[in-house]
């Protein structure tokens, strides 16, 4: 189990300001723990309620702070209660997740062995006069304010950082699977944002690569929260949908066969009516969303209930392109991240569409998708997973005999195209299983496709050629 998205406050005599820094963070967005809340006649100096927090937060602040007794002498800043949860905040959490604010005294007095830890120092707020202390109201919340600052801009520096375009997570899969893999095998605390990055973007190269172990390993690890994050929401439930359409396959259509696209049905709902801030998890959502709503339709054996999941499949493929024009629009992303949702959406929507009309206008539609998947596929790195090489492919290819499909059944068209459909569809098969068998002719299958490339673009030829001879014959 990983830990939840809390921060934890230590702090030594100062409780007032460790309020006021939890009620600053809570606003930006971090959830806090104020440590103690000890029984004060308790000879622990680190008790199990505050182990219980800090074992369940990802990232912790310590507040120390000089006291003064108005002669200018301390009366001791490392109070031992701070120390010891010091020390066991660096035993259980990497350095970057653990930020010291040293308040009203310079950092040279730190014991020596801690001058090599981040220390942070803020100007006091407190005054003594006469000996007498006095607390400004106004001074602790600008401190506070200032610490909580600071909090969130290390916490930005010192991010695990992965990408936030979503094609550098098919081209850089391999490496980016074995670092992940290593966050979570040694349980390598995160904080909410990079949960939330990596949640957005993990589901589809996973399923794409046949990585293992299960995804589910990564929800109840690195990524595990006490509070549900629509990224999350989102991932798991795009999670769900692969392993539901992979269980569903076969089946005679009924309601038992698909009762779990109703419960995805709901759960990405709930999501897109929050309205998301990340214009990737909506536009996920929506996408996937409509994937379900197409197959809750087979359920139906009526006109009218099979009508209206396929109008809502085609107004949530809609929203789903809107937001990935906007997206564009903005220029915060790859262009190859451009054609590879567009190969996505595009094909989607021509599957919707096509199954309500037969209008010629699908030609161009599935042509459009044909060609994103194809400069998708090229611009993927042939140094990646061989079963992602082997996906970019096989859609690839799928598109592209779907265009002579919607030719033949919506333009009217006469196209022969027997011997080369066997092949590649052949072809597909194999890539799609990822079978290497000895007793199968796998040269035959690659010199029919050889000799049949008119439903290929010369361009892309070979390279499809060669793709298919490394994921048969590995």
């Amino acid at each position: 189990m990983g830990r939840s998205s809390h921060v934890f406050i230590a702090w030594g005599g100062n409780r007032d300001l460790a309020d006021s820094v939890a009620d600053i963070l809570d606003k930006n967005g971090f959830k806090c723990i104020v440590g103690g809340d000890e029984d004060r006649n308790s000879s622990f100096y680190l008790g199990p309620r505050v182990i219980e927090q800090i074992n369940s937060s990802y990232a912790v602040i310590l507040l120390v702070e000089d006291f003064s007794n108005g002669k200018g002498t301390s009366t001791g800043v490392f109070r031992s209660n701070l120390m010891f949860e010091w020390g066991y905040a660096l035993a259980e959490l990497p350095p970057r997740l653990i930020f010291a604010a040293v308040v009203g005294f310079d950092r040279a007095r730190a014991p020596t062995d801690l001058q090599g830890m981040w220390l942070e120092t803020f100007e006091g707020y407190r005054r003594y006069q006469g000996g007498v202390e006095n607390v400004s109201k106004k001074k602790l919340r600008e401190c506070a304010e200032k610490i909580g600052q600071r909090f969130s801009e290390k916490m930005l520096e010192s991010s695990v950082i992965f990408p936030e375009d979503p094609f550098y997570w098919f081209s850089e899969w391999a490496s980016i699977k074995d670092r992940l893999s290593s966050l979570n095998r040694e349980q390598t605390p995160l904080s909410p944002k990079e949960k939330r990055n990596i949640a957005t973007h993990i589901v589809i190269p996973y399923i794409y690569s046949n990585a293992e172990p299960s995804l589910e390993t990564f929800f109840d690890g690195v990524l595990y929260h006490d509070e549900e994050y629509d990224e999350i929401v989102v991932a798991k439930n795009v999670y769900a949908y692969f392993c539901a359409r992979s269980n569903a396959e076969g089946l005679t259509v009924g309601l038992s066969s698909y009762d779990k696209f109703f419960e995805i049905k709901k759960n990405l709902s709930a999501v897109l009516k929050r309205r998301n801030k990340n214009d990737w998890i909506d536009l996920i959502a929506s996408n996937f969303s409509s994937l379900v709503s197409r197959k809750i339709a087979l359920v139906h054996n009526n006109n009218i209930g099979w009508r209206k999941q396929m109008e809502k499949a085609e107004e949530e493929i809609n929203a789903a392109e809107r937001i990935l024009l906007e997206i564009e629009k903005k220029n915060k992303c790859s262009a190859n991240s451009i054609f590879l949702w567009k190969g996505f959406i595009y094909y989607n929507k021509y599957n919707i569409l096509s199954a309500k009309s037969k209008s010629r206008k699908l030609i161009n539609l599935v042509e459009d998708a044909a060609s994103y998947r194809g400069k998708a596929f090229s611009a993927l790195s042939a140094e990646s997973s061989k079963e992602m090489h082997a996906k970019f492919l096989w859609e690839k290819l799928l598109a592209e005999i779907e265009v002579y499909n919607a030719k033949e059944i919506c333009g009217g068209l006469s196209v022969d195209r027997t011997e080369v459909n066997l092949a590649l569809s052949t072809a597909i098969s194999f890539i799609k299983k990822h079978v290497s068998d000895g007793s199968k002719n796998i040269s035959d299958i690659v010199e029919k496709i050889e000799n049949n490339k008119l439903y290929l673009s010369d361009k892309e030829s070979k390279r499809a050629f060669e793709a298919i001879k490394i994921v048969l014959d590995k």
